[in-house]
């Protein structure tokens, strides 16, 4: 919702990934990881575009997530397991580490 706010206030028109995570977000079924990294690399490089520099993703009851995730399905880990796992905190740390085309360190002014 926030991608799309973003938008509203601008002249040109939002880029199609604002689109894509509103119907990602109303979709039935949880999202796959790689749809949610593919998403996230998209709107990088969109905000990138008009000089956002960073993309702050906030988890709501992580404590709740890891215990669910520990009792549940702690037996199946790995990248074909879903995204309402464990390995979507990882691979979300693994592509925070990973430098960006789009240098988001980079302010309209210069480096920050």
């Amino acid at each position: 919702a926030q991608a799309r706010e973003i938008w509203a206030r601008r002249k040109e028109p939002a880029p199609s990934i604002v689109n894509r995570l509103l119907r990602l977000a109303a979709q039935s079924g949880p999202p796959a990881t790689s749809d949610i990294l593919d998403c996230i690399q998209e709107l990088q490089t969109a905000m990138a575009a008009i000089w956002y520099s960073g993309l702050l993703i906030v988890i709501d009851e992580l404590g709740k997530f890891l215990e669910y995730e520990a009792r549940h399905h702690g037996s199946r880990l790995g990248p074909d397991a879903g995204s309402g796992d464990i390995y979507l905190l990882q691979a979300l740390a693994e592509h925070a580490l990973t430098p960006q085309k789009e240098q988001m360190g980079k302010s309209k002014w210069g480096q920050v």
